[in-house]
């Protein structure tokens, strides 16, 4: 009785941490293995088993994986192990299998074998051998990210043969009563036809107009076959048209055009918008809003980040950026923007060129246009145009103009986005 006691006391009196550190100074679990006497007769090498008891990565060869980029499954693929002198590891990587996970292509033909890690800095590759998965973590920078509502080109449609034809028509009677009655009768009728037939398209627009002095009459404004290039991302456009007057004045003549057709762009492309640069510490949300409103959300990877595919906006603001770390820190740092006209994204590109011969103002006289925009970054669009033109035996004169839009932030208590155009 008195033992049971004695103890009973021992074991309220002593500490809580008392037990904790006994379990600490347990001796460590007994290492597992494979018993080779267990593998006798079923063709299993020692070399083999002691590979899998000593818990060393898979020998060199070939394995079908389950590939993961970002923590997220993407396929299964055969994928080709290899190890150098020194024991380290890697996955055999070709600009096909980025392709395939959607990473920018930088495996130079003379290799055979790459090394992801070696080839993105910040990139990560872990092998689990006992579960046969290819861990990946790529900062979502070297992500080749299809902008938002974009539609493959092979996907596009020219649309089915036919024949269209708009309409406007007016009719006007005036009668009079008196000593000079008279009866007057005058009518018009617009007319915009056309046919498609594969990618070529033929449009003609023109008027029908008819009264009493000059009788019936029909006026051809203009008539033109166009042609998209869809691998150009352009329309091509031969026949009775316009310049586009973006930059140059504008002018109407019977020719060649070809100009960038922004009609082929995702919404998310078109326009202006900067572009959102930052670095996440780990697997990130990133926030965009602009005066108070969220206008984008996404999830990025460890790494840099680029958001290049904000829907343009004619509003001015500064973009607020919010990136929530998985840890709960969070950062917010600002883009300025202002929605200056005829500016592009950064990296984006337009052009116009026209070839031909003018009518109407200054009939006659043989010219070519061409003009190219550039979006040099958030700040900077520089603008070039050229024009050449004379007349059949006399000395040609020629025009060129550069035009700079530039957006320019002056910080003080607030950030004021100021547009301003600098011409030379």
């Amino acid at each position: 009785m008195k033992i049971r006691l004695l103890f009973w006391l021992a074991m309220t009196i002593l500490p809580p941490w008392a037990s904790a550190a006994q379990e600490v100074s347990q001796p460590p679990a007994p290492k597992l293995s494979f018993d080779p006497k267990m593998f006798k007769g079923l063709g299993i090498s020692p070399q083999l088993l002691e590979q899998f008891n000593s818990a060393q990565d898979l020998p060199a060869g070939r394995y079908r994986l389950d590939v993961f980029l970002n923590e997220q499954l993407r396929f299964r693929k055969e994928l080709e192990l290899r190890a150098d002198t020194s024991g380290r590891q890697w996955i055999c990587i070709d600009n096909a299998l980025l392709a395939e996970l959607g990473v920018e292509p930088r495996v130079s033909p003379q290799e055979t074998c790459a090394d992801l890690v070696k080839l993105f800095p910040g990139a990560t590759a872990e092998l689990e051998g006992g579960r046969l998965q290819y861990q990946i973590s790529m900062p979502q920078a070297y992500l080749s990210k299809a902008p938002r509502g974009e539609v493959a080109r092979g996907d596009l449609d020219a649309g089915i043969t036919a024949l269209t034809l708009n309409y406007l028509g007016n009719y006007q009677l005036v009668q009079t009563e008196g000593r000079q009655s008279y009866t007057r009768q005058s009518a018009y009728l617009s007319l915009n036809a056309g046919m498609n037939l594969g990618q070529w398209q033929l449009r003609q627009q023109g008027a029908l107009q008819h009264d009493q002095d000059r009788g019936l009459r029909y006026q051809n404004l203009r008539t033109y076959v166009q042609r998209p290039l869809v691998d150009w991302g352009s329309e091509m456009v031969v026949g009775q048209t316009f310049t586009s007057g973006r930059f140059l004045s504008a002018l109407g003549f019977n020719g060649l055009t070809l100009r960038t057709d922004e009609r082929m762009l995702p919404d998310s492309m078109r326009g202006f918008a900067p572009v959102v640069r930052g670095v996440a510490q780990t697997n990130a949300r990133v926030t965009v809003r602009q005066n108070g409103f969220q206008i984008y959300q996404t999830t990025v990877a460890p790494g840099s980040f680029e958001i290049s595919d904000l829907y343009a906006t004619s509003l001015s603001g500064d973009l607020d950026v919010e990136v929530l770390e998985n840890d709960g820190r969070v950062r917010l740092f600002t883009v300025p923007f202002s929605a200056v006209p005829e500016s592009l994204r950064e990296g984006a590109g337009r052009y116009d060129i026209a070839l031909g011969r003018t009518r109407a103002v200054g009939e006659g006289t043989d010219f070519f246009d061409a003009v190219y925009s550039r979006g040099l970054s958030n700040s900077w669009t520089a603008t070039g145009g050229l024009r050449l033109a004379g007349v059949t035996g006399q000395p040609y004169w020629a025009a060129f103009s550069i035009r700079v839009w530039a957006r320019l932030v002056v910080t003080s208590p607030m950030q004021v986005p100021r547009p301003m155009a600098f011409r030379r």
